[in-house]
Order: C-alpha cells, then structure tokens, then sequence
C-alpha cells in the first residue's frame, strides 16, 4: 500500500498543511465533502460545514447519488454530519498550522486542495443467524486540506 503523503503545492512559504490520518467516517462522504469546499475560503468553508452540522443546508452529491433524495433547489444531497465534523477539524488543524507554524493570518486564507483518500481497512466481523458471523471491515478515510493565504495574491 502506498504511503500517505502530502500534495506538493507550488509556493511553500503562503502555504499551510494538515492530513486527518485514519478517520472512522465514510470515505464517500469525505469525497463529496471535499469537492464541495475545494476553492472556498476559510470562514466561509467553516460556516458551510457548520450548517451542514446543523442539517440547514445540505451537501450536494456529485457521484455517489444513487437512491439519493433531493433536497430542494440542489437536486441529490444528504447532510452528513459525522463527516463534516472529521473535515472541520482537519480545517482547524491547518489553520492552526498557519498561525504557528508561518505566522499567516488563520482566517485569511483559501482552501487551493481538500481530498479524501482511503485508508486502511479495520478487520472486524458482525454476528450471523445460528452462531455463524461474517467479515466486516470498517473502512477508514485520511483527509488532507492545503491552504493559501490571501496575502499572496496582494504582493504579485
């Protein structure tokens, strides 16, 4: 299996990174997610997430959409909570790697890369009819989310 890693963004000195490694939440979820929030800017993407959380506005789904309901003026959507709370704090942690780590402005920064990769499989097995079981592995997602500041495109 391929070892995690980072993107390589192009200026690494209005950059700052974070990776969610191994999350238990669903990696389809965090797919939709992502591409949901890719471009926007901080506050913004964290107030979206938050009203997600708070099921007032949903996450339009793109790909996995099938026996999807439709949510009024966006077609597929779900809201699913766990997965934006999982993305919200992988926000958090590269905001927080702005701030210590580059002295950038936490809030005034763009969201350049957000991605969902698989990660490893949990073996585990659910109990079957007449004392038999089968396998069950819980998936796991590894979240990874590249800021810019704002700042940057000032100076050029």
């Amino acid at each position: 299996m391929p070892k995690v890693g980072y993107s390589n963004p192009k200026d690494t000195d209005y950059t700052a990174r974070a990776i969610g490694r191994e999350k238990k939440v669903s990696p389809k979820h965090c797919m939709e997610i992502c591409s949901a929030i890719r471009g926007m800017e901080v506050t913004k993407a964290k107030a979206y997430l938050i009203e997600v959380i708070a099921l007032r506005k949903p996450i339009k789904y793109r790909r996995y959409n099938r026996f999807t309901s439709h949510k009024r003026g966006m077609g597929p959507a779900r809201f699913p909570q766990k997965a934006c709370r999982a993305v919200l704090d992988t926000i958090k942690n590269a905001q927080a790697n702005a701030d210590h780590n580059k002295n950038l402005d936490p809030d005034d920064m763009r969201i350049i890369t957000a991605a969902a990769h698989l990660g490893r499989k949990i073996p585990g097995y659910i109990s079957r009819a007449h004392g038999s079981s089968s396998p069950m592995d819980e998936r796991t997602v590894n979240i990874e989310i590249v800021l810019e500041s704002l700042d940057k495109e000032e100076e050029e």
